[in-house]
């Protein structure tokens, strides 16, 4: 039962982050960016679209390997 308690549920937010020097890089599905300050004080963004290879594959996509993980 548990198993399928995994399978049904989605998490509402995925954010992941990491420091660079002087910033912050944080991803987030979809898109991605990084926030710098340089020796002035003044922050710098720097946003990029992502797509992950994993979406875009049709073998990590499919049922039957989702399924195979568990």
């Amino acid at each position: 039962m548990r198993n399928w308690i995994i399978l049904i549920m989605k998490p509402a937010i995925l954010v992941g982050g990491q420091a660079v020097i002087e910033g912050v890089m944080m991803r987030v599905p979809g898109s991605y960016a990084t926030a710098v300050r340089d020796p002035k004080g003044n922050v710098h963004i720097d946003r990029h679209k992502f797509t992950s290879v994993t979406e875009n594959s049709t073998f990590f996509g499919s049922q039957e390997m989702k399924l195979r993980n568990f």
